[in-house]
């Protein structure tokens, strides 16, 4: 079996993504503004970037993105996305501002979030 190839934090992101619409989606024909992707594409990569890559200033060592890490992440962005359908009822694109306010309750509250390291929010990957 060959090894796939790890994934940078602006894949991650991306992966995440897609698995949130798929929440969103789930009830009705509903999108994600495009500011959602301009605002938190660039914060989210960097921060998971900074994961994968460790930070010795602050004594972290890297932490390579696994296979756990990838379901546990991607049931939080599906549940994300799913919160954002329900509190989006009546309309068919979710704001930016409504995502942003999902994503902090969701990555401090979720039961598979497990912070481990000096890094805002409640879950390690989630929390930028």
């Amino acid at each position: 079996m060959a090894n796939t190839p790890a994934l940078d934090g602006y894949q991650i992101f991306d992966m995440w993504m897609e698995e949130a619409q798929e929440g969103l989606s789930r009830l009705k024909s509903k999108t994600f503004d495009p500011a959602v992707y301009a605002k938190h594409r660039p914060l989210a990569g960097l921060h998971i970037q900074k994961i994968i890559d460790g930070d010795p200033n602050l004594q972290i060592p890297p932490r390579p993105f696994e296979a756990k890490d990838k379901k546990a992440t991607k049931r939080v962005a599906k549940d994300l996305g799913r919160i954002c359908a329900l509190l989006a009822r009546g309309e068919t694109v979710v704001s930016e501002d409504m995502f942003d306010r999902v994503r902090k309750l969701v990555s401090r509250s979720h039961s598979v979030c497990r912070a481990t390291m000096p890094i805002a929010g409640g879950g390690d990957w989630c929390g930028y």
